[in-house]
């Protein structure tokens, strides 16, 4: 037996709007009722037609995060924990997390439009965030609910956290000359990411600040793989 509203309300000797109201916590309907109406659709089983509900609001009480990578396989150990934290918090909230990958480009910039368009989400969680980075500037054209985690070059008008790059590199680099090391190496990250710009920059204004050269040859550009975390360090290592 299906149990619906009416159901309830017929148990509880109420109308359906207001069964209806109470499962939805609104004000206007009095706490002993909502809590009566809450227990007796426990009682019956009572699951609420979420498709329904979401047509009801006009909301789909879901956040996307579309991760930039140019393969379906993610191996970053970062957003494994990152993913982690986001999705416990959205379901914290009452927000299921849409996951998925797309490779940076005009096939991500597709994909964010036809996400928009159809309003499958309710807003998105922007990651890797570019000086220049037109899914920011999509989202800002059709005033669509999002936060970044990074900034961008210019105009930082929108929800985002970001971490201190730059003093992160420099308390590397303080704590490498400090135990003795003076010939440092740096793989970069690919240039179009701010990170990688405020990365970079703690990297030379802490080799200023101990009076060490900036040598280019030890500053080479990775992909924030592991695969190339290895074979740029490696290509240093072999060259003294």
């Amino acid at each position: 037996m299906t149990v619906t509203l009416k159901s309830i309300a017929e148990r509880v000797g109420k109308s359906v709007t207001t069964v209806s109201r109470a499962l939805a916590g609104y004000d206007d309907v009095s706490e002993a009722t909502r809590e009566q109406v809450r227990q007796v659709a426990l009682e019956l089983g009572y699951e609420p037609n979420i498709i329904a509900r979401q047509l009801q609001k006009q909301r789909t009480d879901t956040l996307a995060l579309i991760l930039p990578t140019f393969g379906p396989r993610f191996s970053d150990p970062f957003f494994s924990e990152f993913l982690a934290g986001v999705g416990n918090e959205a379901t914290r909230h009452g927000f299921d997390l849409l996951v998925s990958t797309c490779a940076p480009g005009d096939e991500e910039a597709a994909t964010y439009l036809k996400n928009i368009r159809s309003r499958r989400v309710d807003g998105f969680i922007i990651v890797r965030t570019r000086r220049q980075d037109a899914r920011i500037a999509i989202l800002l054209e059709y005033d669509y609910p999002f936060a970044a985690f990074g900034r961008v070059e210019d105009s930082n008008d929108f929800p985002l956290v970001d971490e201190d790059c730059e003093l992160g590199i420099r308390l590397v680099v303080d704590h490498l000359v400090e135990s003795g090391h003076v010939g440092l190496a740096c793989i970069a990250a690919p240039p179009d990411l701010m990170l990688a710009h405020y990365r970079l920059k703690g990297f030379v204004d802490a080799l200023a600040a101990h009076g060490l050269p900036v040598d280019a040859e030890l500053i080479i550009e990775g992909n924030l793989t592991q695969q190339s975390g290895r074979e740029v360090g490696g290509q240093l290592l072999s060259a003294g």
